[in-house]
Parts: C-alpha cells; sequence; structure tokens
C-alpha cells in the first residue's frame, strides 16, 4: 500500500473507507422524480483539514451536478444507500467521533435527519421494502438498525469484530455483515438476532448478494480471493484466487447476476468474475489510483469506481470492460449508491402465467417477477364489474384468489388488473400483451339458506355428473369462499371463519353448462364422518342441490 496514502489517512481511517465501499456499495433501485438518467451518490472521505462530502453525478453526460455537504468535519464520510424508491440517500458519517448517519433528500440534495449510530459507522444497506437501514459500527462490533419512517435506531445487533461490508438479500429475510476476522455474521431481519457465523477468508472487506439472493461474494484482503457463500445453507461453497497481491476491497454484481466486478486497491484495476465458472475472465481493468468502491447502473451497462488516491471516479462499460470515462469528485472517494430513473414497464417485470375466469367464481392468477418484490395487486379498469375481490400476494413473487361479480349477468365484462411492486415502487399491468382479460357469460344456478347454526359449518359438494365448473359461496350477504369443481369428484369447505352469527344465511351460486349439477351437505361433522341423522332425514336445507337449468 503506498505510504503517501497511509500518511494522509491513518490505516484504521482507510480501512474502514475501503471496506465499507466494498459492502456498502449498495445499488438503490429507487426512481428519482423526473430524473432523465441514472444519478451517482459518492462520498468522499476528505481529508485532515479538508471536510468530506458527497458528490453527485449525472451518468448520463458523467459530470457532477451537486455536492452536498454532509458533516463538518475532516474525513467523515464512507458508506453510503438509496432507498428502494430513491428519495433518500443515508450516508455513514465516521470521522473524528461523528458517529452518525445523514439522510439527503434526493429531490432538494440537502441533508434532512442526522441519525447517531454507533462508534465508527462504516457500511449502509437498507432493506428491499426501504423500512429500515442496517449499518455497519467498525469499533463497536455491531451494527445499528435505523427505521426509515422515524429516522431512529430501534436496535442494535452484536456481530464480529470490526465489520465492514453490509448487505440484504433481495427478500429482506436476512443481512449479512462482513467482520475483520475473517467471518460473516448473518441477521435474521426478523428478530434482528445473529442466526450463523461463516468463516471465510481474511481481513473479510466486502460482501455483495447476487439477484436472485442464492449467493453472496465476499473479498478477503490478505487472502487475496474473494469467498462464495451459498445463502441455503450459509457455507463457503466457491473460493475464487487472484493473481498476486491485490488487495480485493469492493465488490458489486450485474443486475443478471452473470459478473462479479471486484475492485483491486494495491494494484488499481478492477477484476471481472463470471459467476457461472466463479472464475476470473479476461484481463484486470486499469483503473484510477487505489480503486475503493464498485456501483453498478440498474441497467448492467455501466460500473462506477470510486478511485481513493485520485479524486476520480472511473466509468467502466460492461459490454467491452473498458474504461469510457473518468470524473473528477471530492477527496478520497470511497463509496457511493445510484438512483436510477422512473421505471419504465416491461413485460418482463409481471408475467402471467395462468388465468381462469368463469362467468363467477375465483379469479386464480400466477405471477412470474423473480427479480422484483410485488406490494399488492391492483385494478386499473373494468366494464359489467359489480363486485371485485382482489387477488392476494402471497411471498414476494406470486399473487392468487380474488373474486368477482358481474353487474349484468347476460352481459360480458372485462377487466385489467395491475401490480405494484416494493423496489422500487412502481405499477405495471399485468402482461401488457394481456391486460384485458374477457369474462365468458356463462349460466347460474342459486340456492340459499338460512337460519344455519353456527356450529354447522362443513359443507361437503359433491359435483355431478355433468358437473358445476364453480360454487361462489356467501356467507350472510358477504363473499366467503370460491371452489373450483373443474376436477370434478368431492371437495369439502369449513366455513367456520365466516359464520359468526348464531343463526347463518348461506348463498351459494354455481356455475356451469345447462343441465350440470352438484349435491351439496350442511353439517356440524368432520369431512368424512358420518352427517347426524337429523340431517339426513330432514331432507330439507341440510341437502341441497344446485342445477343449471
Amino acid at each position: 500500500m503506498p505510504s503517501q496514502y497511509s500518511e494522509k489517512k491513518p490505516f484504521f481511517r482507510l480501512r474502514f473507507a475501503a471496506l465499507c465501499a466494498a459492502l456498502a456499495l449498495a445499488i438503490g433501485l429507487g426512481a428519482g422524480p423526473g430524473a432523465a438518467a441514472p444519478l451517482a451518490y459518492v462520498a468522499n472521505n476528505g481529508n485532515p483539514g479538508i471536510p468530506g462530502n458527497v458528490s453527485v453525478i449525472d451518468t448520463a453526460t458523467n459530470t457532477v451536478v451537486a455536492t452536498v455537504a454532509v458533516v463538518n468535519i475532516p474525513t467523515g464520510p464512507l458508506g453510503v444507500a438509496v432507498t428502494p424508491d430513491g428519495s433518500h440517500v443515508y450516508v455513514a458519517n465516521n470521522g473524528l467521533g461523528a458517529n452518525s448517519v445523514s439522510v439527503i433528500a434526493t429531490a432538494t440534495n440537502t441533508v434532512v435527519a442526522t441519525v447517531p449510530v454507533g462508534s465508527a459507522p462504516a457500511g449502509v444497506a437498507i432493506t428491499p421494502d426501504g423500512a429500515h437501514v442496517y449499518v455497519t459500527n467498525g469499533f463497536d462490533g455491531t451494527v445499528s438498525v435505523i427505521a426509515t419512517a422515524s429516522n431512529t435506531v430501534v436496535a442494535t445487533v452484536g456481530v464480529g469484530t470490526n465489520p465492514f461490508g453490509v448487505a440484504v438479500t433481495p427478500d429482506g429475510a436476512h443481512v449479512y455483515v462482513a467482520n475483520d476476522d475473517g467471518t460473516v455474521s448473518v441477521i435474521a431481519t426478523a428478530g434482528n438476532t445473529v442466526v450463523a457465523t461463516i468463516p471465510v477468508g481474511s481481513f473479510t472487506l466486502g460482501v455483495a448478494v447476487t439477484p436472485d439472493g442464492a449467493h453472496v461474494y465476499v473479498t478477503n484482503g490478505p487472502s487475496v480471493e474473494v469467498s462464495v457463500i451459498a445463502t441455503a445453507t450459509n457455507k463457503v461453497v466457491a473460493t475464487i484466487p487472484l493473481a498476486g497481491f491485490q488487495a480485493p476491497f469492493g465488490v458489486a454484481v450485474t443486475p443478471d447476476g452473470k459478473r462479479v466486478y471486484v475492485a483491486l486497491i494495491t494494484s488499481s484495476q478492477v477484476s471481472v468474475i463470471d459467476t457461472a465458472s466463479n472464475t476470473v475472465v479476461g484481463t484486470p481493468i486499469a483503473v484510477g489510483n487505489e480503486p475503493v468502491g464498485v456501483a453498478v447502473t440498474p441497467d448492467g451497462a455501466h460500473v462506477y469506481v470510486a478511485n481513493g488516491f485520485d479524486g476520480t471516479v472511473s466509468v467502466i462499460a460492461t459490454a467491452s470492460n473498458t474504461v469510457v470515462a473518468t470524473v473528477a469528485v471530492g477527496t478520497f472517494p470511497e463509496f457511493m449508491g445510484i438512483v436510477p430513473p422512473a421505471h419504465a414497464c416491461k413485460s418482463s417485470d409481471a408475467t402471467l402465467k395462468n388465468v381462469k375466469f368463469p362467468a363467477t367464481g375465483e379469479v386464480t392468477l400466477d405471477f412470474s417477477s423473480p427479480t422484483r418484490t410485488m406490494n399488492s395487486i391492483q385494478l386499473l379498469g373494468s366494464t359489467n364489474i359489480g363486485s371485485f375481490t382482489l387477488p392476494r400476494v402471497v411471498g414476494a413473487h406470486s399473487a392468487t384468489g380474488g373474486d368477482f361479480k358481474k353487474a349484468d349477468k347476460t352481459k360480458p365484462a372485462s377487466f385489467e388488473m395491475g401490480v405494484s411492486f416494493v423496489n422500487p415502487p412502481f405499477t405495471c399491468a399485468i402482461d401488457p400483451t394481456e391486460t384485458t382479460l374477457k369474462i365468458t357469460t356463462g349460466h347460474e344456478a342459486v340456492q340459499s339458506v338460512q337460519a344455519v347454526p353456527r356450529s354447522e359449518h362443513y359443507v361437503e359438494i359433491d359435483n355431478g355428473q355433468p358437473g358445476l365448473r364453480w360454487v361462489r359461496i356467501e356467507v350472510n350477504g358477504k363473499y366467503a369462499r370460491s371452489v373450483s369443481l373443474h376436477s370434478g369428484g368431492t371437495v369439502h369447505v369449513d366455513l367456520s371463519a365466516f359464520m359468526t352469527l348464531d343463526q347463518n344465511t348461506l348463498t351459494f351460486t354455481g356455475e356451469g353448462k345447462a343441465g350440470s349439477f352438484a349435491n351439496l351437505d350442511i353439517s356440524d361433522s368432520v369431512p368424512g364422518k358420518p352427517k347426524l341423522p337429523k340431517y339426513q332425514e330432514a331432507g330439507t336445507w341440510s341437502r341441497l342441490m344446485l342445477e343449471v337449468r
């Protein structure tokens, strides 16, 4: 390591900065209002007598368009992360006892809050829902958890020695922390507790998670290698050696998950790793003097590298892996976060895989959106729809369920739905090639039963020949369940969650071709057990027939 760098900055300062860069090079997938191109926020650590600040680069022109003062102290800002919606940037202030995180509003590029954290904060990462910020505190051996709603610390988690890099998995369930003692701590965000400690190489610095959440790439300085962790087992599944003494620091993964870019501080280069083979590909890319932080643009077209000793940022075109621009920034740039422009909807954002739309009944939707976290399903427009219960998001990448009724049962109906995402927050029509979904007219049969005791909440539907396609069930005038009978046979339904009155009214609506039918039994018996004699003898409302005429 060049002596002049150490003279300007004590070794622990450099170590924090570099590590932070490696780990805190979080790519913020948020939308800046009216932004024409992604903006890169670069933390300039400063120097004694030169306070640190944050440079804002317009990536369309590769020029600095703003400089934001964060703390009026030398050697200050280090780690950077951007909220998923692109509205705020969180910057760790490490120098001279600052021990805080500055919050920058991207709309005005001003500091709107300062949050006290632990000693020597370095790496910063934000959960995909934007609700929490995780900050490593080097001297404390802890991670501070900030709630973005209040900008206050809501938890402090003990990890390994001198934690630096930090990254959150795409599902927001786990946080990976690189520790100076050659380990990686895994924090479960549900309870903010350490659930695993993984041995890796020595002097662990940077950390980055692949877009599918399957692997974590960790840089090990003196070991001159990159460790690959499988998140399913939290074990090292590969170790990638780097040639010579190249001291890897910052690390970032491309949005398609195919390449990993690693900053090599001692050789002033960037290495490229192919994730399919976990090998270094091509010749290391020469950049500025002592590169530290690395970040990739949301489209994967460019990699931005902070060169600490040069006071510059190198821009690498990923298509050719050559430097296409060099941007002068502040003193000792360390790491950065990127705020992309507003998202344009693409068919790959939400692909409609399976749809069932009868005249009445359940709407079943299966979505495939592997790189985005879904928030909700929205009704964008409709014709001849009387009532509509939207499908529910189940997990991060799928939605199912829901119900609708036509206003006029004799006329066709159609509707258009959209899906909103958490990271970044935007809404797209579901599968733009099939946004308007037609509903066939169909035929219906309706039976209503009154004064059903709360205890009689089991319904057995025995489909006939020919059978119904769907049965919709309402309890006391409110939708309860829709049952698909496409596969035939007998279906059991428990309505205990919906029968809240002592005496209940059940309404069954069946849909199918003319002449189709199903038999319904109502009882207090567990499905499969004999019904009570009184229901077998009554022959009134205990056994119903839904027949389409």
